[in-house]
């Protein structure tokens, strides 16, 4: 199962462009809707203060300048900072209000008005900047089914109905773990360890056991699957596409930027979740086709 479970994860590897590629899809329809609204929330704001003040201009391009720089000045080694510090609303409010006095001055009697009009802009800034988390969320969630039906196919195909019994059943099951390892965790402070413990013995014989009725069933013995050695060995398993994965992403950010590295670790994260809850059923379906194979011999 261990030398099973390591090479259908370097084999599923060929999918890596798949989920990289609905995020990038996903991210770019989010940037091609957040910019131009930017931009319109910008030039919306330099013609509103143009307006109040009248003996001055607002000029959007030297507007636009001006944030530039606000951007540029930003600790650019620390990326995830300085883009949560672009879209904090704070951040933005003073930003423009700064650059606007940069260009017109202190605004005096019309400066209220002028905090007002800064307020709209940022408000409609940052409803823009939820619109791309949502669509890069969308599109990692999206990336992940697209890419599992593909490695399932490859792994372990299933029928629609026994998929959709098997979720239900295993949301059931889940739930009520999850139950008992907090309640026997509020009991006392080990419980803690025993619960963790639990967990993993649990979680081990329902990957199992549902790998066996959608695989299996009738058709090897259900202790050659269920027990604590294949239990043992599919923790182990797992365990390793997670260190490997680890070990691939941590080289991979040492060569390219923050950034890239991060769009490659979302897309390595979910190939190597993906076979870990497939890993079982490869298994019991190996075993299937052996016994048939020995069958016909």
């Amino acid at each position: 199962m261990f030398l099973r479970g390591i090479k259908n994860y370097f084999i599923n590897l060929k999918y890596f462009f798949t989920p990289l590629g609905v995020i990038f899809l996903a991210v770019i329809i989010g940037f091609s809707i957040f910019i131009p609204g930017v931009i319109g929330a910008i030039k919306t704001l330099a013609e509103g203060v143009s307006k109040l003040t009248e003996e001055m201009s607002v000029d959007f391009t030297a507007l636009i300048s001006e944030i530039n720089l606000a951007i540029g000045s930003l600790d650019w080694d620390e990326p995830v900072a300085s883009l949560g510090k672009i879209f904090d609303g704070e951040w933005l409010n003073n930003t423009l209000l700064g650059g606007i006095n940069t260009l017109i001055g202190d605004g005096g009697a019309l400066a209220g008005q002028i905090v007002e009009l800064v307020e709209v802009s940022v408000a409609s800034i940052v409803g823009l900047a939820a619109v791309v988390v949502a669509f890069a969320a969308l599109g990692v969630v999206a990336g992940y089914f697209i890419t599992k039906v593909l490695v399932r196919r490859n792994m372990a195909r299933r029928s629609l109905i026994k998929y959709l019994l098997m979720s239900f059943i295993d949301a059931l099951i889940t739930l009520g773990v999850i139950a008992l390892s907090m309640w026997i965790s509020s009991l006392w402070t080990a419980g803690i360890f025993i619960s963790a413990v639990l967990c993993v013995l649990v979680f081990g014989l329902v990957v199992l056991s549902e790998a066996y009725i959608a695989h299996g069933w009738r058709k090897v013995d259900y202790r050659a699957v269920v027990n604590l050695k294949n239990i043992a060995l599919l923790m182990l398993t797992d365990i390793a596409i997670v260190v490997i994965t680890g070990c691939i992403i941590a080289a991979i950010m040492a060569i390219v930027n923050f950034i890239t590295g991060l769009f490659v670790a979302l897309a390595l994260v979910q190939i190597a979740f993906i076979v870990i809850g497939l890993n079982a059923e490869a298994y019991v379906k190996g075993l299937v086709d052996k016994a048939v194979l020995d069958g016909k011999q």
